[in-house]
């Protein structure tokens, strides 16, 4: 375990801990979600716990750099999970993980996708042939109805919700 400042430690995993005052126990500091990667507040202020991890263990964040998971796995910020790599390499790292995940020579993967939304209070559904079909219909992004699918948000637009049928 590494102290951040004088008030915060972090473990190895990603447990970010708060010195209580007057005291000289710590409590593990409340993590929440952003679009599946794992933050905490810091002085009151928003910190991504992996890049705090980077900055904790291993140092400065160069300019031009940013934090990778190696396993693909958001909130998985175990130090030996993580790896500074430009953000050419990261953007050509997530086009691998798209094109993996439903384009295959230019088409997409023939995945059904089944779409919810509510419309005049009734509740409506319909099927997809794929991902792409689904988005262009709901005029959303691919990447937008792709982290719905992955259970990084709960809603697009505050009104469909998307799941592999």
């Amino acid at each position: 375990m590494k102290r951040i400042n004088d008030i915060y430690k972090i473990s190895k995993s990603g447990q970010v801990y708060k010195k209580r005052p007057k005291e000289k126990t710590f409590k593990k500091v409340k993590q929440s979600n952003i679009n599946g990667y794992k933050v905490c507040s810091i002085n009151s202020k928003n910190k991504y716990i992996h890049r705090l991890m980077w900055e904790t263990y291993v140092g400065v964040i160069p300019e031009g750099f940013e934090i990778d998971h190696i396993n693909d796995k958001r909130n998985d910020n175990h130090i030996n999970n993580l790896r500074c790599i430009t953000k050419a390499e990261n953007a050509r790292k997530a086009m691998k993980r798209s094109f993996n995940r439903g384009v295959i020579n230019g088409s997409h993967k023939k995945i059904k996708i089944k779409a919810f939304w509510k419309e005049e209070d009734k509740k409506k559904q319909k099927t997809f042939d794929s991902s792409k079909s689904a988005s262009e219909y709901f005029n959303i992004s691919a990447q937008t109805m792709n982290d719905n699918l992955k259970g990084r948000s709960k809603l697009v637009l505050k009104k469909y919700r998307f799941k592999y049928a």
